[in-house]
């Protein structure tokens, strides 16, 4: 890398709030949630343009946009009709639908990438867990399961042959990746890797390593770990 490859680039400036930014698989726009228009929704960058596109206006909460592999739907979380739960709409903001309604908060969507399922963290147990969503069996499944400790943040390797996720109890989480296993649906315990105290985990590309927030006293870093 040239000192030209470390220059940072502003994407954004509003007076706003702008957070959770989500690449399109084809790296030509970046969904994010923002609250510039005085209520949290979801935007598009197009890079190509420059040009901005608020896509949901609904007066309720939305945020944590994530794409479907072939770019054409987003799912993200949204507080509406009193319930926090999963929506999914076209990248054009049509297509709206809610695609989880348990009483329960359910958030954090993240998409697999065969397209098949989204997973999610829900709250429908008392207690933190990951579910995923099967889209074409409306059917939803509990893969962590474990009523002692809470389980967040999903995020998918890149091949979805693994799931990483934050596991602990509260104020001591830690990042886990664990085998998903693509024919029973279900994340296969025993082999389960420890990567440590973290939160946020962000794959590579290659699927070979995990970039995570480790947070220590008042100060957070940034953590590279080997899978």
């Amino acid at each position: 890398l040239n000192q030209a490859d470390l220059q940072l680039v502003r994407l954004t400036n509003d007076p706003g709030e702008d957070r959770e930014p989500s690449w399109s698989p084809d790296g030509s726009a970046i969904a994010f949630a923002s609250n510039r228009a005085r209520n949290w929704d979801i935007y598009l960058l197009d890079l190509v343009s420059g040009t901005f596109i608020r896509l949901t206006r609904d007066p309720g909460f939305d945020g944590n946009p994530s794409w479907s592999p072939d770019g054409q739907y987003i799912a993200f979380e949204s507080y509406r009709d009193g319930n926090f739960d999963i929506y999914v709409m076209s990248t054009s903001g049509g297509q709206v639908r809610r695609i989880t309604h348990d009483p329960a908060p359910d958030y954090e969507p993240t998409w697999s990438p065969d397209s098949r399922a989204i997973a999610f963290t829900s709250l429908r147990d008392g207690n933190k867990d990951i579910y995923l969503r099967v889209l074409n069996r409306a059917r939803e499944i509990n893969l962590t399961n474990s009523p002692d400790v809470d389980e967040y943040d999903p995020a998918w390797s890149p091949d979805g042959a693994r799931l990483a996720y934050v596991s602990g109890p509260r104020g001591n989480p830690s990042i886990q990746v664990a085998v998903f296993n693509r024919d029973t649906l279900t994340l296969d315990q025993g082999q389960t890797e420890l990567f440590g105290t973290g939160l946020s985990p962000t794959w590579a590309p290659d699927g070979q390593s995990l970039i995570y927030t480790y947070e220590r006293g008042e100060r957070s870093h940034l953590v590279a770990a080997s899978v």
